[in-house]
C-alpha cells in the first residue's frame, strides 16, 4: 500500500513539473537591457527594461522609465509603470513600495488594504 501511495505521489510530481515548465520564460541581459527568452533561446519580449523579475502567476514586475509595472508573458503592461519597487506575486498579491511604504497589490493592480504601519510583510 504504501509503494503504491508513492508511485501516486512521485506520478503526481512529476505531471506537475513538467507542465510548469513548457511555458516558462527566462530574464536575460542584453546592453543593460532586460528581455525575455523561451527555453529554445528565442527572443519573446525584446530588450526594454531597466530591471525585470520572474514571471508568477502569469505577472512579472518590469522597471520602465524608473518606475514598475507588470507584464504578462506578451510583454504587454496589465498593471501600468507607477510603483518605486514591484516584487512578484505570490497567492494573487504583490508587494510593492509607493513613495517608500510598502503596499501590497492584487492581480489588477489595486491596493488590497491600507494601513499605518512602517513595514509590512
Amino acid at each position: 500500500m504504501k509503494r503504491i501511495f508513492l508511485i501516486i505521489i512521485l506520478t503526481t510530481f512529476c505531471l506537475k513539473t513538467l507542465g510548469q515548465s513548457t511555458d516558462r520564460l527566462y530574464t536575460i541581459k542584453d546592453n543593460n537591457l532586460y528581455s525575455y527568452i523561451d527555453k529554445t533561446g528565442k527572443t519573446i519580449i525584446k530588450p526594454q527594461f531597466l530591471s525585470a523579475g520572474e514571471f508568477s502567476e502569469g505577472l512579472a514586475p518590469v522597471r520602465l522609465n524608473g518606475t514598475y509595472g507588470y507584464i504578462n508573458t506578451k510583454g504587454k503592461f496589465i498593471i501600468s509603470p507607477k510603483f518605486d519597487l514591484g516584487l512578484s506575486l505570490y497567492n494573487g498579491l504583490a508587494k510593492v513600495f509607493i513613495d517608500g511604504k510598502p503596499f501590497f497589490i492584487n492581480k489588477k493592480g489595486s491596493i488590497f488594504f491600507n494601513y499605518n504601519y512602517k513595514k509590512i510583510s
